[in-house]
């Protein structure tokens, strides 16, 4: 019985490993403002289909096409078996179109005045608009000396006094030596290590 559980349990997180791999989101870099989304039921089941940026496989007519009006497919997108070409992203309510959407690349947006683009810290190029902070007020309630403009994908940095610096984004006194920059080579993302390790885990109780 005990062993039959194992089983029944490694199944259920295998499945869940296998649904992760066939849905995630990354980042292109002619996406600049928003992420997308990988699906393996939206891909071309042939890769020699796959047609390059600005264009996609019409099934009808078995043959390339330019994407439609508003729409766009990127050198990734095509490389990655994407199926059809995205509609560009618009901007709306606080959002202004800084760059317009072509058929190889994505529109970027940005925010209008008293908000910047707040990047998601796991995927950067998934952001949204968040409103600046003000110096004085809030979270810098006693730090009154604006040392960095709200603006693009920086919020406002506020230090107590006119007559520090900002090193690294961080306020400090003008005497004061720079701290070491610490080398971070980064790792690309793990997305499925830990359904790997609960595998490995419900596997050792089966033995």
């Amino acid at each position: 019985m005990k062993q039959l559980i194992g089983i029944l349990l490694a199944s259920s997180v295998f499945t869940l490993f296998i649904r992760a791999q066939e849905n995630y989101r990354f980042c292109d870099p002619d996406v600049p403002s928003r992420s997308l989304t990988y699906k393996t039921t939206a891909l071309l089941l042939d890769s020699t289909q796959s047609c390059g940026a600005g264009q996609y496989f019409n099934q009808t007519q078995v043959k390339c096409l330019p994407c439609p009006s508003d729409t766009f497919m990127t050198k990734l997108m095509s490389e990655k078996r994407f199926a059809s070409c995205l509609p560009c992203l618009k901007a709306y309510g606080i959002e202004v179109q800084a760059e317009s959407c072509t058929e190889t690349r994505d529109a970027t947006v940005m925010c209008t005045n008293a908000y910047f683009r707040l990047r998601d810290m796991n995927l950067p190029c998934a952001s949204s608009c968040s409103r600046c902070e003000i110096c004085g007020a809030g979270t810098y309630l006693y730090q009154n000396y604006e040392f960095q403009k709200c603006q693009g994908y920086d919020d406002t940095i506020c230090c107590t006094s006119p007559d520090m610096k900002l090193v690294n984004r961080v306020c400090m006194l003008r005497n004061t030596p720079a701290p070491l920059k610490s080398e971070d080579n980064g790792s690309e993302r793990e997305y499925f290590k830990h359904y790997v390790v609960i595998i490995t885990f419900m596997l050792a109780l089966i033995v």
